[in-house]
């Protein structure tokens, strides 16, 4: 019986769990339910293994946004800062295709806007758009070679 309907009966643990999932954004790991679908899946990061690491400190994290926001924050032992990230992204020679020209970033393939490079990448890793940091010549990729060069160990 789901926990959350109470009349719902199931005849196995997997559709309970996946109607949890699916109506009342449940985390299958640890049960913690979600106002929104978003929510879980942002969520689920705190679950994921962490393969990407800080280009300063060595710092591993589950996405590659998080660690921009590490960054972004001051959190490294670096000392690098939101402005360091903004000034690497208006000086690779890819920016034109992320910078907005009112401030800020812009996602290159649907153009929506982003105070901030962190946002920018969270919105690429997420099912939002088609925009893709996997191919040597993506945007954002270029981006994320030139700061790994640019940040000092």
């Amino acid at each position: 019986m789901c926990p959350k309907c109470d009349w719902l009966d199931y005849d196995t643990e997997e559709e309970l769990r996946e109607h949890m999932t699916d109506e009342h954004n449940s985390c299958c790991v640890c049960n913690r339910c979600f106002t929104c679908p978003s929510g879980l899946k942002n969520h689920h990061l705190v679950h994921w293994i962490r393969t990407a690491e800080c280009y300063s400190c060595h710092g591993s994290f589950a996405s590659k946004s998080a660690v921009i926001l590490h960054l972004e924050q001051g959190a490294c032992e670096s000392g690098v800062r939101l402005q360091h990230i903004d000034y690497c992204a208006k000086a690779c020679h890819s920016a034109q295709w992320y910078l907005h020209a009112g401030g800020g970033y812009k996602c290159p393939t649907c153009d929506w806007r982003f105070r901030f490079m962190s946002a920018l990448v969270q919105h690429v890793e997420s099912d939002s758009c088609d925009e893709a940091m996997r191919w040597k010549n993506d945007p954002l990729a270029i981006f994320f070679r030139f700061i790994k060069t640019s940040i000092k160990r």
